[in-house]
C-alpha cells in the first residue's frame, strides 16, 4: 500500500511539474511572439521607427527564452545537455547581431556600400538560424526528456523568429 501511495505521489509530482513547465513554455513563446510583433512587425524595419524599448521587448524575451533553457536543460546530476545550452548560445549572439545590424543598416541609409556589407551578415544570420533549427530537431534526450524537448522547442521558436527577421530586414533593404 505504502509503494502505491509513494508512486501516486511521485506521478503526482511529476505532472504538476511537467504542467507547470509547459505553462511557463507557452508564456515564454508568447513572450516572443509579442516583442517580435512589437519592434519587428513593421512595413519597413528602416524607415518605421522602432523605438529603444521596442528592443527591450525583443531583448528581454531573448532572456526569457535563455531563463527557460537554463532551468530545463540539466539531466538529474546538474549537468547542462550541450545540445541545448550551444544552440543558446548561438542564438543569443544572433539575436545581438541582428539587432546591432539593423542599427547599422538604419544609421547608413545613404551608404549603399555598408548596406550591401551588412546584407551579408543578414545572411550569416539567417543560415545560422536554419542550422541551430536543423541540429535542435535532430537532437535525442534520454534524461529529462520531457523538459528538454519543451527548451528545444523554446530553441526551435527563438531560431525562427531571428531568421524571420533576418530575412524581412534583407527584403526590406531591396525596397530602401
Amino acid at each position: 500500500m505504502k509503494k502505491i501511495i509513494l508512486t501516486l505521489s511521485l506521478l503526482f509530482s511529476l505532472t504538476q511539474l511537467i504542467f507547470c513547465n509547459n505553462t511557463q513554455k507557452n508564456e515564454v513563446l508568447f513572450e516572443l511572439k509579442a516583442s517580435h510583433a512589437a519592434a519587428f512587425d513593421k512595413d519597413n524595419l528602416y524607415t518605421a521607427l522602432i523605438t529603444p524599448t521596442e528592443f527591450d521587448y525583443w531583448y528581454n524575451a531573448i532572456n526569457e527564452v535563455k531563463k527557460f533553457v537554463d532551468e530545463n536543460s540539466s539531466n538529474n546530476l546538474g549537468i547542462k545537455d550541450k545540445d541545448l545550452i550551444n544552440p543558446l548560445i548561438t542564438i543569443e549572439k544572433a539575436s545581438m547581431d541582428l539587432i546591432n545590424t539593423i542599427k547599422i543598416i538604419r544609421a547608413s541609409l545613404q551608404s549603399p556600400n555598408t548596406i550591401q556589407q551588412n546584407i551579408a551578415a543578414l545572411e550569416t544570420i539567417k543560415n545560422s538560424m536554419i542550422q541551430v533549427q536543423n541540429k535542435l530537431r535532430s537532437a535525442v534526450f534520454i534524461l529529462n526528456k520531457e523538459q528538454k524537448i519543451m527548451a528545444r522547442d523554446i530553441l526551435v521558436n527563438a531560431a525562427m523568429f531571428i531568421e524571420t527577421i533576418a530575412n524581412k530586414a534583407i527584403r526590406d533593404t531591396a525596397r530602401l
